[in-house]
């Protein structure tokens, strides 16, 4: 189905969930996270290179500077984070309502059984 919502997604490699969620949340406390609109028309979520957020930014810039060739970061750059999605599209995984009728005749016997054995 298609989820309302709106999704950020980690740019220059994998993060987990609730780490992602933690660290964005980290730099969004501290002001240090902002949206910017690129070339392409895509909002990405930008945040300085200042010492106060080195530890929450760790695991972003070294990714950066891989993905880009860049041997060095000066302070105050931008750092790109994550790019935001206005839709995104998920797989159904459960489809709980095929389940439960399939399933149904299998328990009404199962039901009338017992009925018969206590009645």
């Amino acid at each position: 189905g298609q989820i309302a919502g709106r999704m950020l997604i980690p740019l220059n490699g994998r993060v987990g969930r609730k780490r992602f969620k933690a660290q964005i949340a980290e730099l969004m406390r501290g002001g240090n996270a902002y949206f910017i609109k690129n070339a392409k028309g895509n909002v990405v979520l930008m945040a300085e290179n200042i010492k106060e957020h080195d530890r929450p930014l760790a695991g972003f810039k070294r990714r950066y500077r891989k993905a880009e060739g860049i041997k060095r970061l000066k302070r105050g750059a931008d750092i790109p984070i994550a790019v935001l999605v206005p839709r995104v599209m998920l797989k159904k995984r459960l489809d709980i309502e095929r389940l439960v009728v399939r399933r149904i005749p299998r328990l009404a016997a199962s039901i009338e059984q017992q009925i018969r054995t206590v009645g």
